[in-house]
């Protein structure tokens, strides 16, 4: 009697472990969207168990072709199962978490409501959602690179710049250059607020350097919600799909240039104004502050603290300075930047950002004003 009690207890041990392994299987297939290649793969795989049944029970093969034919099928399942897994999209979004906030895609108000960490994953579920293998780095130690997009056999790193300010030349030269470390055959830039002319300058003869605003994101999202909401498919791998990111591609998207002469037709102040506009004075400060912490390495508290002391031109202006300061000391340059007056300050900018001689700089402030100095610059008056 003990003996059965013991065979009972083994076979309810294995009854209990079989059903743990296929409720976590499920729920494995639930979380990545393959309801439709289960039920397919299941089907055929009973279909060839009930064929074997039939012909063992007839005596027209043995128990031991039996056994092996049927091994041998549960091991070609097994075997696509973990291919499915491996090559699903929803790798760390569940289908679930990318529905979530898919109807507020189209709400550019809601994305000003992000910080930066929630911005990028955003990100990423609109381009999973179009088709793509898209991983979101950690944190830190990413090299700058938020994500890591792949489809078709082309790799593109993503930077995403959620800011109120337009993204500098400084931050888009620095993406290109992680492009060798990714071995990345595409560099993306995603800037919330666009790019100013230097860094639209520095990228015009990029072949695969991309850029979007936050406008693209939205239209993006347009597309992915149209197909759903349609009804044409469900699956994001579809040619519906790729025919709708390629017409993106090709017709849609900003281009440098369009990006260069949308920067040259908005005045400062109507960019100050429609962002405002857009987003609660709180949440503005709030990505001024992500901004100046990712630029100037500083923490996000420490930005928090100054701009509420200052205004935020004033903060930028006076780490831009220090930063100057710096490096000019690590040069043993001949400038003193503690006794530096305020056409110092400015012929510093002007020989950083436009590969202007310091002293140059000094002779053109002497002669005209800041803003006729910039004006000519950008005009290419003087070269």
């Amino acid at each position: 009697m003990s003996r059965n009690y013991k065979n009972n207890s083994q076979l309810i041990a294995w009854a209990i472990t079989a059903l743990i392994g296929i409720i976590k299987f499920l729920i494995e297939v639930h979380k990545k969207g393959l309801w439709k290649e289960f039920i397919i793969s299941t089907s055929i795989f009973s279909m060839i168990w009930y064929i074997l049944h039939l012909l063992y029970t007839a005596k027209n093969i043995s128990f031991a072709i039996f056994s092996v034919i049927l091994i041998i099928v549960f091991i070609i399942y097994c075997a696509y199962w973990s291919n499915q897994f491996s090559n699903s999209p929803y790798q760390q979004f569940s289908r679930f978490d990318i529905k979530k906030n898919s109807y507020n895609w189209s709400a550019q108000e809601w994305w000003w409501t992000l910080n930066g960490w929630e911005f990028e994953q955003e990100v990423a579920k609109i381009f999973i959602s179009m088709g793509y293998n898209a991983t979101v780095t950690r944190a830190t130690g990413d090299g700058g690179v938020d994500i890591i997009l792949e489809k078709d056999g082309i790799k593109s790193i993503v930077q995403c710049k959620h800011h109120n300010a337009p993204v500098g030349p400084n931050d888009a030269r620095a993406l290109w250059g992680c492009k060798e470390d990714f071995d990345a055959d595409e560099v993306i830039l995603i800037a919330s607020s666009g790019i100013t002319k230097g860094a639209a300058d520095y990228i015009a003869n990029k072949q695969n350097y991309k850029v979007y605003i936050l406008d693209d994101i939205i239209e993006m999202s347009h597309s992915v919600q149209n197909i759903t909401d349609t009804g044409i498919s469900d699956n994001t791998f579809d040619d519906e799909t790729e025919v709708i990111q390629e017409q993106y591609n090709t017709e849609e998207t900003h281009t440098v240039y369009e990006q260069n002469e949308l920067l040259e037709n908005i005045s400062d102040e109507q960019y100050e104004e429609n962002n405002y506009e857009e987003s609660s004075e709180k949440n503005n400060i709030e990505n001024q502050a992500h901004y100046i912490a990712e630029t100037y390495n500083i923490s996000f508290d420490d930005a928090i603290d100054l701009l509420s002391e200052h205004a935020y031109e004033q903060v930028i202006a006076a780490l831009e300075d220090y930063e100057k300061q710096s490096d000019f000391e690590e040069e043993n340059s001949f400038i003193d930047n503690s006794s530096k007056s305020e056409i110092e300050i400015q012929a510093l900018r002007i020989s950083e950002i436009y590969n202007v001689s310091f002293e140059n700089a000094i002779d053109l402030l002497s002669e005209h004003s800041y803003e006729q100095v910039i004006d000519m610059l950008e005009s290419k008056e003087i070269s």
